[in-house]
């Protein structure tokens, strides 16, 4: 009876050990397929991030993603989330709330393998890693409308004056700063350029013209070419495209132009997704840099030759650094609460809507194309 059990033991070890091996082969199973499944949230627009994808498809067609859109001004709210409904990567954001997510502890460093190649104005120099890596640099235009322009004529604006013009009759729509990094740097940069007091100033008198504020940074260059006003405050990239579409618009950029750096970041996670990084140093490879360069006026890459904007400026300048205004990161980082709190209490009644606290469900059509793709 002993040599019985004995041999009983022996025999269902295996089938122990096999049993273990199952577990662990279904977790190992589990946790590769997390690898490839990545969450991605964005403030991108999405037709962009459409053509995007398909890019990065082409070289890891086998990683998932799960993609989501907010608002610039929900990133933060997006990054405190419970960890299971973190994004893994924050991707195309403005700078100034990536630096302020840095200091809050809400990033994790991370140097894409072509760090480099890459011009130490495009990445925080905090650490030994960055905690964020810029893509490219965009520019505010101003947008105006053909059909405003024959009817009420006025003088394209080329300045942040010219904007004050008493015959813009038609209005001015501008990006609302609390939840666009479009609205954001243009008042960040025109405080920085007019010193405080004289900027708010001017904020007082350009919302005298301004007939409301939108969350969405595209919509004015859209609404101008619809008659619905004279000049929408927008960003250069989305007037070049609505141009290409047939709008009929007239775009400039103006002098000491707002700007800011997109950016990318590893999200603060007790559990980093391989794929990640694969994601974070595609999207700033020297394929994506090309892309880039042909609508953006600088990139990270350095010696990529960008797209000059000699047409869209009164003095024909080509090279856009020759204009930009001033934008000090760090300032606008460390003073962006108290700016928004005080642009709000001046100007928050034309606000078309408030700012959204949760993730944007994604625009009908661009959903169901994004999510086939990423699938």
């Amino acid at each position: 009876m002993k040599q019985t059990g004995c041999h009983m033991k022996i025999r269902a070890l295996p089938l122990v050990l096999a049993s273990f091996l199952l577990i662990l082969a279904g977790a190992c199973s589990r946790q590769g397929a997390d690898a490839k499944r990545l969450s991605v949230c964005t403030s991108l627009d999405e037709d962009e991030v459409f053509l995007q994808l398909v890019e990065f498809k082409r070289y890891y067609p086998d990683v998932k993603l799960d993609v989501s859109f907010i608002d610039e001004g929900d990133l933060l709210d997006a990054l405190n989330l419970p960890e299971e409904q973190k994004p893994d990567i924050a991707w195309g954001f403005s700078t100034v709330n990536l630096e302020i997510a840095r200091k809050r502890g809400l990033l994790r460093p991370f140097a894409p393998d072509n760090i480099e190649k890459l011009s130490k104005d495009f990445y925080d120099g905090s650490g030994k890693e960055p905690h964020w890596v810029g893509m490219r640099i965009f520019l505010n235009c101003f947008a105006s409308g053909e059909y405003s322009l024959n009817r009420w004529p006025f003088e394209l604006p080329y300045s942040y004056e010219d904007l004050l013009q008493a015959k813009i009759r038609n209005g001015i729509i501008m990006p609302d700063p609390l939840s666009t990094g479009t609205g954001f740097m243009f008042v960040s940069v025109v405080l920085q350029e007019f010193g405080e007091d004289e900027g708010w100033k001017y904020l007082e008198a350009l919302d005298k013209g301004v007939e409301y504020y939108t969350s969405d940074p595209s919509g004015p260059v859209k609404d101008a070419g619809c008659g619905d006003c004279s000049v929408g405050i927008s960003f250069l990239a989305r007037g070049m495209a609505e141009i290409q579409k047939g709008a009929p618009i007239l775009v400039t950029v103006p002098d000491k132009v707002a700007w800011t750096m997109e950016a990318n970041a590893l999200v603060e996670k007790s559990r980093t997704n391989p794929a990640a990084k694969a994601f974070l140093d595609w999207a700033v490879s020297a394929t994506m840099m090309r892309i880039y360069a042909r609508k953006f006026t600088a990139v990270a890459l350095e010696g990529m030759k960008c797209m000059e904007i000699a047409e869209y400026t009164r003095e024909k300048v080509a090279d856009a650094r020759k204009i930009m205004g001033k934008n000090d990161i760090e300032w606008a980082s460390e003073n962006k609460e108290r700016i928004l709190a005080e642009w709000k209490k001046r100007f928050g009644s034309k606000l078309v809507f408030e700012s959204q606290t949760n993730f944007k469900p994604l625009r009908d059509k661009k959903k169901d194309k994004i999510n086939s793709l990423c699938k």
